[in-house]
C-alpha cells in the first residue's frame, strides 16, 4: 500500500462528514448559539455548521445593538454587552 504524506485538510473533513450524513451513514446535527444582553436572551441561531452558525449569531447580535441605537456611531461587538453562547448540539 503506498503511504501519502499529504496533511488533512479541514475542507477535506467537512466533505467526508457531509458525504457520509448524505448516505445516512452518520447523523446529521445542528449547533446552537444564542446571543444574550443583560442576561436576556435576543438571537438565537441553529446551523449544521458549529463555526457558521458561531459567526452568524454575533452578526445578529451586533445588528440587535445597532437597532436599539440608532443615530449612534456603529462599533464592532466587543463594546457592547452582549455575549455569544453555544448551547450545544442536537442530532437531526
Amino acid at each position: 500500500m503506498k503511504k501519502i504524506n499529504k496533511p488533512i485538510e479541514s475542507k477535506d473533513i467537512k466533505m467526508n462528514v457531509d458525504r457520509l450524513q448524505r448516505l445516512q451513514i452518520i447523523p446529521k446535527w445542528s449547533h446552537k448559539f444564542i446571543g444574550f444582553h443583560n442576561q436576556k436572551e435576543v438571537v438565537s441561531i441553529i446551523d449544521k455548521d458549529k463555526v457558521t452558525a458561531e459567526h452568524k449569531c454575533k452578526e445578529l447580535l451586533l445588528n440587535y445593538f445597532h437597532q436599539i441605537t440608532p443615530g449612534l456611531t456603529k462599533m464592532p461587538l466587543e463594546y457592547y454587552n452582549g455575549v455569544v453562547a453555544y448551547v450545544g448540539e442536537k442530532i437531526d
